[in-house]
């Protein structure tokens, strides 16, 4: 008599781990191979969106530079920074990827590269994330480096992966909050929700469009926890997003820096 292969959970599979990183490997080279032209073809910025948020990247690496008299008084740094360089868009966007951007200047010098360097970094951390979010509900490594790849020919199609833009980079935290999300769903434990609610706090403070996909998940969550019956698939756990309440208030607390610049400068 043969005996049935029991389902594995969300998130388990029966392909060797082995596999699994093989398949991240992959899929991290791809993203490498998408993003490379921009940094290594001689393209210099051509649009305004993408030359201010290059530019504005060297706030912070002056700052960095000059952090003695940054830290001594940073709103008459930041006047004085901002009257010899008022094209930054600072005021307009939120600062996260600008931070990483004076991080990668600091290192490897200011120039469009570095800053695309910093964007190539983040391509790879939405395909890797993508594919881990994937295979948690395919487990298969296969159809999630198929899922990923479809993901990237559409993402490349613009100019998204090969230009100093916000969109990936929120886009990565965003996928990385995703997939804290699932796991806080099925695992319910509260590092995870802990997990998600910084990556969706960093999807923020990268830019607030993606406060939509943040509040699906908050809603979606807040349901399963008070009815977990909801899910009619059957593959939460059965007390999903242990510790809800204390996570979105956490997360609301550390928001008010973001709603405050937004509401003063935006």
């Amino acid at each position: 008599m043969l005996t049935p292969t029991p389902t594995p959970a969300t998130g388990d599979s029966l392909e060797p781990t082995k596999y699994r990183a093989w398949s991240l490997a992959v899929i991290a080279l791809v993203a490498v191979a998408l993003a490379s032209p921009s940094v290594l073809v001689d393209k210099e910025p051509y649009n305004f969106d993408e030359s201010a948020f290059l530019t504005t990247g060297t706030y912070f690496s002056s700052a960095i530079q000059d952090l003695g008299g940054f830290l001594s008084n940073p709103v008459q740094w930041s006047k004085d920074y901002y009257n010899q360089n008022p094209c930054i868009s600072l005021r307009r966007h939120p600062p996260l990827f600008f931070v990483f951007e004076g991080i990668s200047y600091t290192f490897f010098g200011t120039n469009y590269v570095a800053a695309r360097l910093a964007l190539m970094a983040c391509t790879v951390a939405v395909s890797v994330g993508f594919f881990l979010v994937s295979h948690r509900y395919f487990k298969d490594s296969a159809l999630a480096i198929t899922a990923t790849l479809l993901l990237l020919a559409v993402t490349c199609r613009v100019p998204a992966i090969q230009e100093g833009w916000l969109d990936v980079p929120t886009m990565a935290w965003a996928i990385w909050g995703l997939y804290f999300w699932d796991l806080w769903r099925t695992e319910s434990q509260i590092r995870y929700g802990v997990g998600f609610a910084f990556c969706c706090l960093c999807a923020l403070y990268t830019y607030q469009l993606s406060l939509f996909l943040i509040v699906a998940m908050f809603g979606i969550a807040g349901l399963y926890w008070l009815y977990p019956k909801a899910d009619l698939s059957g593959s939460s756990s059965p007390m999903p997003f242990r510790g809800f309440l204390g996570v979105p208030i956490g997360f609301f607390l550390l928001l008010l820096p973001l709603i405050a610049f937004t509401i003063v400068l935006g």
